[in-house]
């Protein structure tokens, strides 16, 4: 999603963006993203989604492995 929020974001400055893709520094793979305009859209909609239930405090934790490398393991009650 935030490849896709960027380009959206490009595109509202008059930038136009034809492709993305997220690099992975150790190992040099380089991923291609979508950038269609149905696939911005729905970028966007969802982050307008997430953060309307984080400003409206309704959110609830997921906690999964990851969690494990998150810095505020040692805090978290869910972990």
């Amino acid at each position: 999603m935030q490849i896709r929020l960027y380009a959206r974001g490009l595109a509202a400055v008059g930038e136009q963006v034809c492709s993305g893709s997220i690099a992975f520094l150790e190992d040099t793979n380089v991923i291609p993203v979508q950038v269609s305009e149905e696939m911005l859209t729905k970028a966007e909609q969802d982050a307008e989604k997430l953060i309307s239930g984080i400003m409206n405090r309704e959110f609830s934790a997921c906690p999964w492995d990851q969690c494990k490398a998150c810095d505020y393991v040692r805090i978290c009650r869910f972990v």
